[in-house]
């Protein structure tokens, strides 16, 4: 797997989730703990952590700034 993609698993299904999130914080009718429960995430914290080490910003910050830092 990290052969042919150059990350593991783990990786690729944080990505993944991370850009789901990312296309459901554009929504904002949907609340945060709403978005990290659809990307898989038990806790908003969890989520929040995971999404601010992948992206750099906390979801709530993203969502306000449409991702410009």
């Amino acid at each position: 797997f990290q052969l042919a993609l150059g990350r593991t698993p783990f990786e690729e299904l944080q990505r993944l989730r991370i850009d789901l999130a990312i296309r459901l914080l554009l929504e904002p009718t949907i609340p945060i703990a709403e978005i990290a429960r659809r990307c898989g995430y038990r806790q908003p914290t969890q989520f929040a952590l995971a999404f601010r080490r992948v992206t750099g910003q906390t979801p709530t910050h993203y969502r306000r700034h449409r991702g410009q830092a």
